[in-house]
């Protein structure tokens, strides 16, 4: 009772500072329709060479507006945040107090996602309905587990950057790391283009790692390009990495909490 009384004021909280900054609003609209140019550049090249490795034009348009939809909910801002806070001092504050920061770290997590995204989605099913070529699945089991898949997706973005953030007790420049990280990552997310593009060798690592669970896989989910055996192997990959994030950053939070200098004021 006592944890929901605590996210309720949280979320409260975190809602409404999201919704009073109205210009960072406009950013994270505006840094979701990043991969339509990646799908501007695959248009050009399916339309030169036909099809490519089996995608269409339809294939392209429908993976990059998924992607543009699915990237929001699944990136998370905890490393900025939070070497921010250790840069001006902010944190000493956070971990006086009786509460784990993580807790207001998580609520501000839901309310960056949840209110841009309540006008991504619509956006995203406007355009769906206005362009004859987007296809997605009409079973209603698979958007059920594309949801599912997004949720897992987001809460494995979210520990990725708390382990990260964990760091930051033996170095204040963790944000150079996660940049490097994340560098790497986009390629083999999906982000840069569908997996299924690639060679076997790098799909097959591709699809054991995180970042495509977290962007890839929900995407090609929502078009019904998986069969039964890929999406289990989706799901569970998604579980074992939030399995490990978890321990690592629980881990690496009783180890280095105890060795943390405050800075800043």
């Amino acid at each position: 009772m006592r944890s929901v009384t605590l996210y309720r004021g949280l979320l409260r909280a975190s809602f409404a500072g999201a919704l009073v900054y109205r210009g960072q609003l406009v950013i994270f609209l505006v840094g979701a329709l990043f991969p339509l140019i990646m799908m501007s550049a695959w248009l050009s090249l399916i339309g030169d060479a036909g099809l490519v490795s089996g995608w269409s034009k339809a294939d392209t348009v429908s993976y990059y507006i998924g992607v543009a939809v699915v990237n929001h909910f699944t990136y998370s801002l905890l490393v900025e945040h939070w070497e921010d806070e250790v840069r001006t001092g902010s944190l000493n504050v956070q971990l006086m107090r009786p509460v784990h920061p993580i807790h207001r770290h998580v609520a501000e997590h839901i309310a960056e996602r949840a209110v841009p995204g309540a006008v991504l989605v619509p956006v995203a099913i406007l355009f769906s309905w206005l362009i004859p070529a987007v296809d997605y699945t009409n079973s209603a089991g698979l958007w059920a587990l594309t949801v599912l898949a997004v949720v897992l997706g987001s809460v494995l973005g979210f520990l990725i950057g708390a382990v990260f953030t964990a760091l930051s007790f033996w170095t204040t420049r963790v944000g150079h790391i996660d940049m490097l990280v994340w560098g790497m990552g986009t390629f083999v997310s999906g982000w840069i283009a569908p997996i299924a593009l690639f060679p076997p060798a790098i799909r097959d690592v591709a699809t054991l790692l995180p970042f495509h669970a977290m962007l890839g896989f929900p995407v090609e989910l929502a078009m019904g390009k998986l069969d039964g055996s890929q999406i289990m192997t989706g799901f569970g990959v998604a579980l074992s990495w939030i399995a490990v994030c978890g321990l690592l950053y629980a881990l690496l939070w009783r180890i280095g909490a105890p060795k943390y200098e405050a800075l800043g004021g």
